[in-house]
């Protein structure tokens, strides 16, 4: 089963089109995005960027309101973020959908005639992709075998369990304990409460084997 994420987008290309993108940008907007003066003048408060444009969309049938900001970064211009502007949080489809609509309307249109690439990535991912093919064979075999009622509780699921938190600790594994427990929910099958569980166990583990390793190489 696929988990959905959130997709990112960056404008690369040399630093003269780059520099010109912000007014081809401007003259392909039409309704229901619109730039927000306000918003990039928080943005220059807050030095947020050598050069910041913020967009804002109005809300409707399709899509809510929502807040979009384009960075200028050294060798191109990405979105940091997208934010609702009628309260609550934005879900990854919706995040997605936003995004999507942006660079097909506006972002494409003004970004290729001037030689700039615009390169999004997936907004789907799996446990192979995040953890790799070993990794995510081991943790498979826990799942596929632990009593979920007990979790790592049975010395041969601890084993199981075991085995892939020290996979991920020789592997330098950096995964969040969000993608995890999405993971362990979506693709594994656990229960919300227990998924946390694991999570937590894992933090620990992962915590305890980087002190073993610092301990080990001061002596």
């Amino acid at each position: 089963m696929a988990i959905e994420i959130f997709k990112d987008l960056h404008v690369v290309g040399q630093p003269e089109a780059l520099d010109n993108l912000p007014h081809a940008l401007t003259q392909m907007l039409r309704a229901p995005w619109e730039r927000d003066a306000g918003a990039e003048a928080e943005a220059v408060r807050l030095r947020l960027g050598p050069a910041v444009l913020a967009f804002r969309r109005a809300a409707d049938g399709s899509l809510p309101a929502a807040g979009l900001t384009l960075l200028r970064e050294e060798d191109c211009w990405s979105v940091p973020n997208i934010v609702p502007l009628d309260g609550g949080s934005l879900g990854h489809r919706t995040y997605n959908a936003l995004l999507d609509e942006f660079v097909a309307d506006f972002i494409r249109p003004a970004a290729e005639p001037l030689g700039l690439r615009v390169l999004t990535t997936e907004g789907e991912t799996n446990a192979v992709r995040l953890l790799g093919g070993e990794i995510a064979d081991l943790l498979d075999r826990f799942s596929g075998a632990a009593n979920q009622a007990t979790g790592t509780a049975h010395p041969r699921d601890f084993e199981r369990w075991a085995a892939f938190v020290v996979a991920a600790h020789r592997a330098s594994l950096d995964i969040g304990a969000d993608l995890l427990e999405r993971i362990l929910v979506d693709e594994q099958g656990w229960p919300g409460d227990r998924a946390s569980d694991l999570v937590i166990q894992y933090e620990q583990g992962r915590g305890l084997l980087r002190f073993y390793d610092e301990v080990r190489d001061d002596g």
